[in-house]
């Protein structure tokens, strides 16, 4: 039997560990103020996955001015950048998304 609560502090430990060694916050605030959502935020992470929205007055320019630096940073083995404003899907915000993804412990992240 799997103990929620360990796999919860352990998948948040390797989360924390995920953005200090990527430096991705810091690389985010030179774009906008980023905000950490969802279950990393709440601290009841039990997924593979940490939400970040950056507040920002120019989302196009600033999405791909952010791409740019983490495909030049080198940290994430995938990258995924989907435009919801001009490609409107139900039940997506209306902006821009970067999907960063890595394998960490096994386990298949998606930032």
């Amino acid at each position: 039997m799997v103990d929620v609560g360990e796999h919860a502090r352990v998948t948040r430990a390797t989360a924390g560990r995920i953005l200090h060694q990527s430096r991705l916050l810091d690389t985010l605030a030179k774009y906008g103020m980023p905000y950490i959502m969802g279950s990393y935020a709440l601290d009841l992470m039990y997924n593979p996955d940490i939400d970040i929205t950056i507040v920002t007055d120019h989302p196009r320019d600033t999405s791909r001015a952010v791409l740019n630096a983490v495909l030049n940073q080198g940290f994430f083995q995938r990258h995924e950048y989907g435009d919801f404003v001009r490609f409107r899907v139900r039940r997506r915000p209306h902006g821009y998304i970067l999907v960063l993804a890595i394998t960490v412990d096994a386990a298949y992240w998606e930032i």
